[in-house]
């Protein structure tokens, strides 16, 4: 899969991305990158995907769902994305930990069952792992869903670059 680059993806670098905030936070025009490259990345798959991406605090700032896109993966794509930004770590980090044989088996029930052990979900950050949010991803294999959700992050990251680094600008 790959980052869409074209003028509109390029032309968001030059718009604000990143919160002004002293506490790095992901903003609606950086979340609309991500989608767009994780939306690309689903139809060079052929896959129907539904998409969330939150802010640090697993709060949603962007949802969508693809034409075909299974109705009962949305709530699916929200779980991977919450439990991603509150574990500063991807959701495929739990599926051994947590599933049937792991030492941590019926942590997926917690916080509400929104606690997701399956791959999909990836956190938003820099370079330097400094985390923005989170993205998670449904309707396909888990490991579709991760794909499309790296090259969402990847979007992001390649935006910071264009940028110089200057979060400002992002």
């Amino acid at each position: 899969m790959g980052v869409v680059h074209n003028q509109p993806c390029i032309a968001l670098t030059q718009t604000l991305l990143l919160s002004p905030s002293s506490t790095p936070t992901i903003t609606l025009s950086a979340a609309q990158l991500i989608l767009a490259s994780a939306l690309h990345a689903a139809n060079l798959q052929s896959t129907e995907m539904n998409v969330s991406i939150v802010d640090p605090s697993c709060n949603e700032v962007l949802f969508a769902r693809m034409n075909s896109a299974k109705i009962t993966s949305i709530d699916v794509a929200r779980s991977k994305a919450f439990t991603s930004a509150g574990h500063k770590a991807p959701t495929r980090k739990f599926s051994s930990y947590a599933g049937v044989t792991g030492p941590a088996f019926g942590l997926h029930v917690s916080n509400n069952c929104r606690f997701s052990i399956i791959p999909g979900g990836y956190p938003i950050t820099d370079k330097n792992g400094v985390l923005y949010g989170a993205i998670g991803v449904s309707g396909g294999t888990p490991d579709q869903d991760e794909e499309v959700a790296k090259a969402g992050v990847e979007a992001f990251r390649l935006a910071l670059e264009k940028g110089g680094g200057n979060k400002s600008k992002l």
